[in-house]
């Protein structure tokens, strides 16, 4: 009888790392904006979409025209980047980034870019 416990204990223990594997492999990949991109008009986008911590955000975009920033809130309320220390920058044009549990928050820092719509925040 104590090797069958052992048995269901090893059973259970096994299961458990099966389903957290799981988790880590099937993040989903979001394309951003979908077809029309990381461009006006983002905001949007993500409501009414399931996304979790660890999925990743494609952000697809023309690298002269936009770039990504993740940003604080109050930066992304405010459409301005006060200290780059807090910030973090992408460029190519082809940017993944993988979603952190609460709220995140992009706007692209080029120009007027984000007072005309190029701004995204995310809750998870």
């Amino acid at each position: 009888m104590k090797n069958m416990t052992l048995s269901r204990s090893t059973f259970f223990v096994l299961i458990l790392c099966v389903m957290i594997e799981y988790e880590i492999v099937h993040a989903t990949v979001w394309i951003v904006g979908e077809d029309a991109g990381w461009d006006y008009n983002v905001s949007p986008w993500p409501l009414n979409k399931d996304i979790k911590p660890k999925d990743q955000l494609y952000f697809k975009y023309d690298p002269r025209d936009h770039n990504v920033a993740v940003v604080p809130e109050q930066y992304y309320e405010d459409c301005k980047i006060l200290r780059n220390d807090t910030v973090k920058f992408y460029q190519t044009g082809s940017d993944t980034i993988t979603v952190a549990p609460g709220a995140n928050y992009f706007i692209s820092s080029r120009g007027d870019d984000c007072k005309f719509g190029i701004q995204m925040a995310v809750y998870t």
